[in-house]
């Protein structure tokens, strides 16, 4: 049976994964990239996100859960490369979060434009910490 040994774990890379998903967070939906399209999909507007403290710990909980699983799947799959890396953080993207992501569409309504801006965050932020837990 595989066990997360938390300490076979470089810290570094952990403390990089938190803040990867983060940063990746506040550009993907900022203004700068797709913050207005998502906001006006959802009908909402900027004055309605209130950004506070909580939102920033869940934040940094989510990427220190993400990293974690993260790099055991790279540790029990031996992925040595960015490459390899990338390759399985898109088929976990593909069977766990498109396809859950996108039953909101089907039984909820969603506008598919929110669920593209949502997916595609996903699909880029598992990459990234596949990588870094990979590299580091």
């Amino acid at each position: 049976m595989f066990m997360i040994n938390p300490f076979a774990i470089n810290p570094l890379a952990v403390i990089a994964g938190i803040i990867a998903h983060m940063v990746v967070g506040m550009l993907w939906y900022s203004p700068l990239l797709f913050g207005p399209l998502w906001l006006r999909h959802l009908k909402r507007n900027v004055k309605e996100m209130n950004m506070h403290a909580g939102h920033l710990v869940g934040a940094a909980l989510i990427g220190f859960t993400l990293t974690l699983s993260l790099a055991h799947f790279s540790d029990v799959l031996g992925v040595q490369t960015c490459r390899g890396a990338i390759e399985y953080a898109l088929l976990l993207w593909l069977g766990f979060v498109a396809t859950t992501r996108f039953s909101d569409v089907i039984w909820q309504g969603r506008p598919v434009p929110v669920f593209l801006i949502d997916a595609g965050y996903w699909a880029v932020n598992l990459s990234i910490i596949s990588c870094i837990v990979t590299k580091i």
